[in-house]
This record gives structure tokens, sequence and C-alpha cells, in this order.
């Protein structure tokens, strides 16, 4: 072995940078727990994991309380040991790597790390004892709550599906601990400090959708969201309206916005407080139901509730779609422009403008041309969403209106009898009150 390193000798007495929080305990035979800290530690530095495994343990029988990251550091050499074993090589160790735990647990108490570590050890190595993973990682959670690691919430809501997958459970766990838990990344994904620490609590929320969508039938979960909502009623004011809204993202996420919960839970949410949030959600609930001109009135109660508010663009896209849907083209048209002015990227609101134009200004005007004027325009606006389109299937829709368009053209005869040349101005009146150039079909 290399002598000991004046990095080495630090780490052994105590001026390490989490030493400095921590005042080591040498135990009654100082001078061999110095020893075996410092010959363990030497061997790790230099990633020596096999050598410096005897001396850990060593060092853990003769001082075990010296400091809690003793049994980081051992957790840490059993499985950079354990890397690359077959499931059966590596069994020992997952032995004793369970017991590390365990000795780390009886000198320094039920602390997060250790809790969190080991049930997500169990999960990953040993999963016959998946309950014990759960309990581990939720009495971990319980302690930290919104300040949990990202992964120990993801490997906790992992073995809870595991747990109910195996009709250990039913899936009330799955469901309580999924508003818990999002809750707590949705607040980390908010003050998350730099982007990698954004990504993996997003990750995680990601990973808990998916699984939470997968599992438990609509006789499974109905009954407990109601229950939900039976006892968010005696909350107060705050709580209560979180709560629902919660009640309300799993109802939209698992697509049963038809449900007569919905509705109910969005419209008390209204009617205690008329927030741009819960009219919105009762749109959907009556868009969901075919029932589009309720919608449509609930989108705009949303929109005029948002103010500047950062769903503003998403309100006033449904205002518009729904209004198009309705065959309101004015009114489509009209929330179509309001679209582009907060998002002049967003394709949909030129998509919108132009099928408004063409579908609804076909009347406006005395003449044939003046009647046709509108798919030059309506031309225009798709030409533009064309441009602004982020994906295949939005493109291939708007090509295919354009085509279509496109064929509705006056001729050049046409053009020539009514004295206009390719290239002119050609104003639209009506409700329209916009120009555009004059083109001959191809």
């Amino acid at each position: 072995m290399k002598g000991l390193s004046l990095a080495c000798m630090m780490l052994a007495f105590g001026v390490s940078s989490f030493a400095q929080k921590e005042k080591p305990n040498w135990g009654s035979d100082s001078t061999n727990c110095r020893k075996n800290v410092a010959l363990y530690s030497d061997y790790l530095r230099n990633k020596q994991y096999a050598e410096a495994w005897p001396f850990w343990k060593l060092a853990q029988k003769s001082c075990p309380q010296y400091k809690k990251n003793l049994y980081t550091n051992g957790v840490y050499i059993l499985k950079k040991m354990m890397k690359g074993m077959d499931k059966e090589s590596a069994k020992p160790y997952v032995d004793t790597l369970f017991t590390v735990y365990e000795q780390a647990i009886e000198n320094f108490g039920r602390k997060p790390v250790f809790l969190s570590g080991y049930g997500s050890q169990i999960l990953l190595k040993r999963q016959v004892d998946i309950e014990k993973a759960r309990d581990l990682m939720k009495e971990a959670i319980d302690s930290l709550q919104g300040k949990s690691n990202p992964s120990t919430i993801n490997y906790y809501y992992k073995s809870l599906e595991i747990v109910f997958r195996r009709k250990l459970s039913d899936v009330k766990p799955l469901l309580e601990e999924y508003l818990v838990l999002s809750e707590y990344c949705e607040e980390n994904i908010k003050k998350a400090s730099n982007e990698k620490i954004k990504i993996a609590w997003t990750k995680t929320q990601a990973g808990m959708d998916a699984l939470f969508i997968k599992y438990g039938t609509k006789e499974e979960v109905l009954p407990v969201l109601q229950t939900l909502n039976n006892d968010v009623k005696e909350l107060e004011a705050a709580a209560k309206s979180e709560n629902q809204l919660k009640i309300l993202e799993i109802l939209e996420k698992k697509g049963w916005v038809r449900e007569p919960l919905f509705i109910e839970v969005a419209s008390a949410m209204y009617e205690s407080n008329p927030s741009a949030d819960a009219a919105y959600n009762i749109g959907l609930a009556h868009a969901d139901n075919d029932e589009l001109k309720k919608a449509v009135e609930w989108f705009k109660k949303a929109l005029d509730a948002c103010a500047d508010c950062e769903n503003l663009e998403k309100y006033t896209h449904k205002v518009a779609a729904t209004s198009l849907a309705i065959k309101k083209y004015p009114q489509a048209a009209k929330y179509g422009k309001k679209l582009k002015q907060i998002n002049s990227d967003n394709s949909e609101a030129y998509f919108i403008i132009g099928v408004a134009y063409v579908a609804g200004g076909t009347k406006c005007g005395d003449t044939k041309l003046a009647r046709q004027a509108v798919y030059w325009l309506g031309s225009d606006y798709m030409q533009q969403a064309l441009a602004k389109a982020g994906d295949d299937a939005k493109k291939k829709k708007y090509r295919k209106k354009l085509v279509s368009w496109k064929k509705q053209f006056p001729s050049k005869q046409d053009l020539f009898v009514a004295g206009k040349k390719d290239g002119a101005n050609f104003n639209i009146g009506c409700w329209i009150g916009e120009s555009t150039k004059v083109r001959a079909a191809s």
C-alpha cells in the first residue's frame, strides 16, 4: 500500500468537508479506530475498493459510531465491488450491503438517508421484501417531505405499484400517495436552482404519472376520489381548493372527465372561488360530453378570470378552437388573433383564423370573385401556419387545407373578365376587414 497521503490523513482526522459538520467519535479503542479509518480511506481515495473493504470492517468494529459517513462510504464500497457481477455472484455482497444499512440504523437511528437508501436497494436487489422497501422509504419521505430526493420518491412510488400489482394492497395508497408526492415534485420543479435538478424532478413526476394512469380501474379509483372529495369539504379554503384541483387532475389524466364527479368538483371549486382553473375544468367536462356551446362559455370565463396568468395561451386556444367547432366563425377568428398576439409562433392560431375566414366568409361580397377572395386570405394564414408548424402531423393537416383551397382560386380568365391583375391588392369587407393579394389558380 502507498504511504498515507495528506488527503487521507485529513479524511481520517476529520477535516473533510463532510467531517466539518460532524465531530468524530473515535470510540473506546481510538488508536485502532484512527488507523483503520485512515487505511480504508486511503484505499477508497485510490479507488481500490476490494482492499478498502477489510479495513472498513475493522473500522466499523472498533468505532461503530465514528461518523454517519462511515456507513455511506461502506455502502459505496460494496456497490463498487458488486459492479459487473451477475446476480448469483452478488448475493453475498447484497446480504452484506443490507447489514451495513442495519448497522447504520442501529448506531445512528432511523435517519432518512439510511432508510431511503436501504429501501431503494431492497427494491432494486431483493423485491421479495418489497413491503419492507416500501415502509422504509415511506418513513424517510414522511420525515423529509418536500426535501426528499427525487430518486427516493421515484423508487417509493414504484414500490407502491409493485405491492398493488402483487395484490398485497388495494389501489388507495397508489392514489393518495400520488397526490402527496406530486405536490413535492411540483414544489421542487418550481424552485429548482438549475436545469439538471429540474429535469430530475420532472422525470420523477412523469414516471409517477405513467404508473398511476396505467393502474387502477374506474371501479377502484372513483370511490377513493369520492371519499377524498368528501374529506376535502372539511378543509380550509386554500387547502380545499388545492386538493380539489388534484382530484380534477387525476380524473383528467385518467380520461374520466365525463364522470359526474368531475363536474361536481369543478363546479364546487368555481362556486367557492370563481377561478380560471375551475372554469376551465368545467369547460373541459362539457366539451368531453359534446356540449360545446356550454364548454366555450366556460372557457371564456376561464379566460376572463385569467388576465395575465400562466395559462393565458391555453385558455385562449380553447376558446378559439371550440368556437370554430360550433361554427361561430367571427368569434373563432377574433380569439385566433388574440392567440397569435400572445404567441406569434403558435401555428394553430393561424390555422384557426384561416379556417374561420374560409368557412364563414364565402358569403362576404356581391360577386363570385369577391366571395372567392377568402380562399386567398385563408391560404395566406395557412401558409403561415405551415411555416410555424413544429411536427409532421400538423404540417400534413395544414398542407391538406392549403391544396384544397388553392383549387378554389379563380382562373386567369375569371380575373381577366373581372379586370383584376395577379398580385394586386384585394380588400375583403364584411366581418373580416382584411386585404390579400389577387392570385389565379395554377
